[in-house]
């Protein structure tokens, strides 16, 4: 115990407290006659292990009375655990005088902050409320005064608004000593409940442990927690119970200056559901383990899902653990209630993945469920034609009728004192009103009349739904006028008036913002309002009042019932995902509802989306139809049969055949959306996959990959500057002004955002000063603001063939952010010194304003390159401007001339270091009008690399220099290292063929084998490339970590660390490293912390993901469309073209076809059901299907081929007739009954597959030949299929997650499972049984293969086949080699079809001389435009 506040508590050791200076018996027993005590204590130790310091007891002093009044804590009266104890209790176990300073008075506070020597800033904790490394950030500074105890602390919390004062010996550490609003006060903790006994046993004490460790413990007296929140016995009793329950909820009474903990009241048990919770979740588990063959059956009776009491009306609903088990496992469903209009008795449940309907047959099994509503079901029958089912969960605070306003009539019950409602929409049951949710303003009932009274309308609200409780519990609201019945009923809140939203944007009782709505959950949405320091959110659908996705809206902040409920909304959602709502919590601070939507983009917006039908359903009465939109934030769409036009979309059809719609997208548009509509009302625009233009399929594929094509709205533009903006002169001081540098920009022709430019200059010491200056977008785009979230939300701009959809508004992209030849801009530089052989002696960033004296395209410094350093004349029209310093083409000459061999250097010196070149063949295509006129392979010229690779060096140099500064929250961007079995196996085939051993040890063998395709020939270096591109990781943007920077390395460019720096006007990601870089070189932290550069890490990999898919599905749609053009043109139906064999499996040939860069497979299958081939051999090496390396010295000359027998009438004349033909039930040829099973059949060092004609007489019945087929695929799909696939395929990781999932775990079966006699990998006993027969199946056929007699009777029938085949037309195909294929484009179904051309191809004329559309003429050639390939430096 201390007087002297300035020195700390001790720590009194027991055994160091001498008898004669203080009994310890005594002062347990009797602690009230010590509370007047004063004794003198030393300090023994204080390391660094210790918070307080150990002291020793020394003496004891005489108690001073005059020190009384300070005494206010006393002793704590003993507590023997009965529960019968009233004795009054204290609130602290302290026995100190105070624990903590009084606050001063108001006057001393406002003395100290006008003398400075007190000062105003935000308490900021660190990991919890004990760290000792909190601060108070003062007001209008960035300085911060550490507080390194709870003491000085002074009961502040994190965030309150606090006085310090420093300690005069250090003005960075201080004291806190006045709290004017502390958030203490009043405040509601969720926590779960502890006790402590003293040593002593007498005394025992009750806390709340605060789930948020920000705040300190709570303590609660006994006499302040009342039974029916918590029994005290059964606390004590059962701790293990209350272990994990952190849903008690305490208030703060009072924390007075000699009180170490707050002292608080329990107030709330939240705790029922979490307690069954985690029951249930340990009853699953064991039941899991246990392997039963029905577990969902064991776990209902295990967990008495159906026993319910006589006063249960339903059943209860199955916990949430057994729903999500049930859904995960196939048990139960998910879908959406039907109930017919006006009526309250056939009712269905619409699964939602199949659209299949379950019948609910009675109110009971309905449980609660009311039309609309989301809900679980599970099957009761499925052997009926109609299946059914009942209803097990439902989220009430989902239901369509939480909270909505119901019409109907009333009855009045006296003797049951309740009030009868009977909405008008019959599919609502009644509701029960007690007689004490009736408002005497709605309806008196003393003075109730049945005529008057009862022939009324009201409007009444749903409350709660139990299962007790056979009608809904409601609550009546209002008396409806007879005038306003018809408009009475409103889902929505009518918008406030002009009038009204002037008045409150004056008096700020309103806000206007942007609105932003989740498109995969619609009740998810916020508003962005300037100048709020955090967003306000939209808590519903009803909230958001018809405002869609980046409406501009007038919010008012809720208060009251409203706010109240809407709390109780998130704290409902708040222990469904704790995690998500803490980042919730911490974004939106305020809760708001919209009242006024100023500018809509309801009616003017295209919505894609579908029908959704119902086979077993009839439509012919149907007076409306529902919409379903792709994009969750919008809401389901009402089209009225009236209001379909006929010609767009035509409904009668889609009555009688409504399967055909099943995949049809429409465009809808809102037409009408009131107050009284839940959805609001609209109409079909077109059918989109019946246009079959450019321009349509182009829509589809922006919205297929979430690509806003959208314009701009005004909250953005209008932070923009004017397109005559000029640089402010203070800014200029600020920068190093570089505008009389040499300094100009090489882009391609087309570009018109020129993010890039560079310098070279020789200095006097024979070294080189490069400049790479790139354009500073963040100067424009400033964090937080409207242009900062939209550039956010596009992450990337999207180049189509014809078009860009930009990341940024045209003026900043092609005026104020580029670096236009002759106008200052401003730039972030990075300056690096190299001597001759390009060796970097030094580097440096900086913030800079320069003058490009030239605009330059690839071509134009190709000439220059080609031209031996000289300006060629092809380039005399190029004008070469800068105000600040006259340059000549001579001038731009030299330093072309001086990068591009500085460039080279670098090049070979990053391959030589490890990086591995994946520059695949791209396509361009060259357009007239918006449309494809001509194609060709987009060749890299000298002048691309000469600028990639000063970009790479600058993104690299960035990467680095961002590292050392904010080692755990850069931006960086990564590539990991492929699978060596991986590369393996995709370039297995070259590996043999060309007898290249495929190192791939690290980056830089694998370079080296890829060098030494490519001299085997360009065939195999184009082959090679284009499935590295399938197996190779893609790059992604990560979060810098200093504890794993292995985890940061970029595979592809051999380096540890790499970011994207370069390209800010198309990339979001180079903006905030901008933004970093610019905090670096002010000297200031990193103004994101790491989980802020997680989410913008994770939002520009999904965003850079989608950008590409798009790109390239619209390069895909240009080439389908030109081929298309073109054989229209010529009026063939195909095109002759030269592919290469690249590989196969035993249902296709794989193909590339270099003319236009495209893969693609034949499928085997496909030309032999339609009767072009009659069968397929092929030949492999063994090694082929083993793990043995390439011997490259072997003298094998075995390749890899195949033969195509043809059936004898195919020929080039109809050839296409066949192929388009229907495959037939059963041919007529007893031959053609052809099984394609994998024979395989030994042939020295061959593996033999023949695709041959078969007897089934080899099997005992068509089921085993069935069985073993099956067995075969199921056996092949591991090792043929899985090696074929690459990311690209799928749509999201969580697809590719799946995928791998299942191939994995088939390949478990075949290849472990089966002989561990093992069923955990089978979701059935009926899969199992049927996986087991079609093993034994195999087994049985290879036994009877392997028996001496039966190889040689399946031999000879081998043999008689071959017979069968040598009169057919034979072809021969080997690996890697060309062979002419037919190209059948079909634009209708955007496909393009390959076929192997027949032998007598080359009988037919096979000249191709280009490609040009038939809609190009020799006036409009001239303006043709070539878009070529965007390249992105890694």
């Amino acid at each position: 115990m201390k007087n002297d506040r300035d020195i700390p508590y001790f720590e009194i050791k027991f055994d160091n407290i001498d008898k004669k200076v203080l009994s310890i018996n005594n002062f347990r027993n009797n602690p009230n006659n010590f509370r007047n005590k004063r004794y003198k204590a030393k300090i023994l130790e204080w390391n660094s292990k210790f918070k307080n310091p150990l002291g020793l007891l020394t003496e004891c002093i005489k108690g001073n009375d005059d020190d009384d009044d300070s005494n206010r804590n006393g002793q704590k009266l003993k507590n023997k655990l009965s529960i019968d104890n009233e004795e009054p209790l204290k609130y602290s176990k302290s026995e100190s005088t105070t624990f903590y300073e009084t606050y001063l008075s108001i006057e001393k506070v406002k003395k100290g902050i006008e003398n400075n020597t007190l000062f105003k800033g935000k308490l900021i904790f660190g990991d919890d409320y004990k760290s000792d490394n909190s601060y108070v950030l003062l007001n209008n500074s960035e300085d911060k005064i550490y507080i390194k105890s709870d003491v000085f602390r002074n009961r502040g919390l994190d965030g309150d608004e606090v006085i310090v004062e420093p300690f005069r010996n250090d003005n960075k550490e201080g004291k806190i000593v006045y709290i004017e609003n502390p958030s203490y006060k009043d405040k509601k903790i969720y926590g779960k409940m502890l006790y402590e006994v003293e040593k002593s046993g007498s005394s025992l004490f009750f806390y709340l442990c605060p789930r948020d460790k920000k705040l300190p413990r709570i303590e609660i007296p006994r006499k302040l927690i009342p039974k029916e929140i918590l029994s005290i016995t059964d606390f004590l009793s059962n701790q293990n119970k209350y272990k994990y329950l952190y849903n008690f909820v305490s208030q703060i009474q009072h924390w007075n200056e000699d009180e170490k903990l707050p002292i608080g009241k329990l107030i709330e048990n939240n705790n029922s559901e979490d307690l069954e919770s985690i029951d249930v979740s340990k009853i699953i588990e064991e039941v899991i383990s246990r392997n039963y063959n029905d577990p969902f059956s064991i776990l209902k009776i295990k967990l008495r899902v159906n026993e319910n009491s006589n006063n249960d009306y339903f059943e209860k609903y199955y916990p949430i653990e057994l729903v999500k088990y049930g859904i995960k496992n196939g048990y139960l469903f998910e879908g959406k209630v039907e109930i017919l209009k006006n009526k309250n008795s056939d009712c269905s449940v619409i699964l939602n993945d199949t659209n299949e309907k379950i019948i609910i047959e009675n109110k009971k099994d309905r449980n609660r469920g009311m039309h609309g509503d989301r809900v679980v079901v599970e099957i009761i029958d499925s052997t009926s034609k109609d299946k059914t089912g009942k209803i097990v969960y439902l989220d009430f605070k989902t239901s369509v009728y939480n909270d909505m306003k119901i019409k109907g009539k009333i009855k009045y019950s006296p003797e049951r004192r309740i009030v009868l409602f009977y909405p008008d929409d019959k599919r609502i049951p009644l509701i029960d009103i007690p007689v004490s949710n009736i408002p005497r303003s709605v309806l008196t009932l003393n003075n109730y009349n049945e005529e008057t009274d009862g022939n009324s309308y009201y409007n009444a609200k749903i409350i709660k739904y139990e299962n007790q409780s056979w009608n809904p519990l409601g609550e009546l609201i209002e008396k409806i006028d007879k005038i306003k019945n018809d408009n009475c009923n409103d889902y929505y809140e009518k918008y406030f008036s002009e009038e009204e939203v002037e008045k409150g944007l004056n008096n700020k009782t309103l806000f206007e913002g942007l609105i932003r709505v989740s498109s995969k959950n619609g009740n998810n949405s916020y508003v962005t309002v300037v100048g709020l320091e955090k967003d306000i959110r939209i808590n519903s659908v009803k909230l958001r009042n018809r405002a869609l996705d980046n409406d501009i809206v007038i919010v008012k902040l809720l208060e009251g019932e409203e706010l109240k409920s809407s709390e109780s909304a998130i704290k409902q959602k708040k222990e469904e995902n704790k995690l998500k709502d803490k980042k919730m919590f911490e974004k939106f601070a305020t809760k708001g509802k919209v009242v006024y939507v100023k500018k809509s983009k309801a009616k003017s917006i295209d919505i894609v989306g579908k029908f959704k039908f119902n086979s077993e359903r009839n439509y012919a009465n149907e007076e409306k139809f529902i919409f379903h939109p792709n994009d969750k934030g919008i809401p389901l769409i009402d089209i009225f049969a009236e209001d379909i036009d006929p010609q767009i979309f035509d409904i009668n059809d889609f009555i009688n055949n409504s399967e055909k719609y099943n995949d049809t997208l429409f465009i809808a548009r809102i037409t009408k959306w009131s107050e009284m509509r839940c959805y609001p009302k609209g109409k079909i625009v077109s059918k989109l996959t019946d246009e079959h233009t450019l321009e349509s399929r182009t829509n589809i594929i922006l919205k297929t990959y979430n690509i806003d094509d959208s314009y701009f709205n005004d909250l953005i533009t209008k932070e923009i500057p004017s397109g005559d903006w000029q640089i402010p002169e203070e800014e200029i001081k600020n920068r190093l002004d570089l505008r009389e540098e040499c300094i100009f920009t090489i882009d391609p022709a087309t570009a018109k955002d020129l993010d890039d430019a560079l310098s070279c200059k020789r200095l006097d010491d024979g070294n080189y000063e490069i400049g790479i200056h790139i354009a500073d977008v963040s100067y424009f785009v400033t964090p937080d603001s409207n242009m900062d979230s939209e550039a956010f939300k596009r992450g990337t701009s999207t180049y189509l063939v014809q078009k860009v959809i930009p990341m940024l508004p045209k003026v900043l992209c092609e005026n104020l952010c580029s670096l236009n030849a002759g106008t200052s801009r401003l730039a972030f530089s990075i300056i690096i010194k190299m001597d001759k052989d390009g060796h970097v002696l030094e580097s440096k960033a900086a913030k800079t304003v320069i003058c490009s004296c030239v605009k330059l395209a690839y071509d134009h410094a190709q000439r220059v390159i080609d031209n031996n350093g000289e300006w060629p004349k092809e380039n005399a029209d190029i004008e070469i401007k800068n105000p600040y310093h006259t340059y000549t083409s001579e001038d731009v000459c030299n330093t072309i001339n001086n990068l591009y061999r500085l460039s080279h250097i670098l090049k070979e010196e990053r391959y030589a270091n490890g990086a591995v070149s994946l520059d695949r063949k791209e396509l361009w295509l060259e357009l007239n009008e918006d449309l494809p006129i001509d194609c060709g392979i987009y060749e890299v010229q000298e002048a691309n690399s000469l600028v990639e690779e000063f970009m790479l060096l600058a993104n690299t140099t960035v990467a680095n220099i961002l590292y050392r500064k904010y080692s755990n929250e850069s931006l960086l961007r990564c590539h990991e290292a492929p699978s060596p079995e991986n590369v393996k196996r995709h370039l297995k085939l070259i590996e043999m063929t060309k007898k290249i051993v495929i190192d791939v040890s690290n980056s830089k063998a694998f370079h080296d084998s890829l060098l030494s395709i490519q001299r085997a020939g360009s065939i195999y270096s184009d082959v090679a490339l284009s499935r590295c591109v399938k197996f190779m990781k893609r790059a992604k943007y990560i979060c810098s970590s200093a504890d794993h920077p292995e985890s940061l390395f970029h595979y592809g460019l051999h380096i540890p660390f790499y970011t994207h720096f370069t390209s800010p006007i198309r990339r979001y990601p180079d903006i905030i490293v901008h933004r970093q870089l610019k905090a670096l070189l002010d000297e200031k932290p990193s103004p994101y912390d790491s989980k802020k550069i997680r989410e913008i890490a994770k939002q520009s990999n999904d965003t850079n993901t989608n950008s590409s898919k798009a790109q390239d599905d619209s390069y895909n749609l240009y080439l389908v469309y030109l081929l298309n053009e073109y054989v229209e043109k010529t009026q063939k139906d195909y095109i002759i073209e030269d592919a290469l064999v690249t590989g196969f499996d035993n249902y296709n040939i794989e193909c590339y076809i270099p003319k236009f860069a495209y893969e693609d497979k034949m499928s085997i299958n496909q030309l032999y059901e339609k009767g072009i081939i009659k069968s397929v051999e092929i030949f492999k090496p063994a090694t082929l299907n083993s793990n043995e390396e390439v011997n490259t010295d072997s003298k094998n000359t075995e390749e890899v081929s195949f033969n195509i027998f043809w059936n004898n009438d195919v020929n080039m004349d109809n050839i296409l007739k066949k192929f388009n033909t229907e495959v037939s039930d059963k041919s007529e040829d007893p031959h053609q009954e052809l099984y394609f099973e994998n024979i395989i059949k030994n042939n020295s060092s061959l593996d033999f597959f023949n695709i041959i004609e078969s007897d089934d007489e080899d099997f005992d019945s068509d089921d085993a030949l069935e069985k073993y087929v099956e067995a075969v695929e199921a056996a092949t799909a591991y090792d043929d299929e899985f090696n074929d696939v690459s990311d690209e395929d799928f749509d999201s990781d969580d697809a590719i997650e799946k995928y791998v999932e299942a191939v994995e775990a088939a390949a478990a079966a075949y290849d472990n499972e089966f002989n561990d006699g093992s069923d955990e990998d089978f979701d059935s006993d009926d899969a199992l049984e049927k996986y087991v027969e079609a093993v034994e199946a195999a087994a049985a056929y290879d036994n009877k293969f392997n028996d001496e007699n039966n190889r040689k009777i399946i031999t000879k029938k081998f043999d008689n086949n071959k017979e069968r085949l040598t009169d057919c037309p034979k072809q021969n195909f080997k690996i890697f080699s060309s062979f002419k294929v037919m190209i059948i484009p079909n634009f209708d179904k955007m496909k393009i079809n390959i076929l192997v051309a027949p032998p007598d191809v080359t009988e037919h004329d096979i000249s191709n001389e280009c490609y040009h559309s038939h809609l190009i003429t020799k006036e409009s050639e001239s303006d043709a435009i070539i878009y070529e390939v965007e390249g992105s430096f890694d």
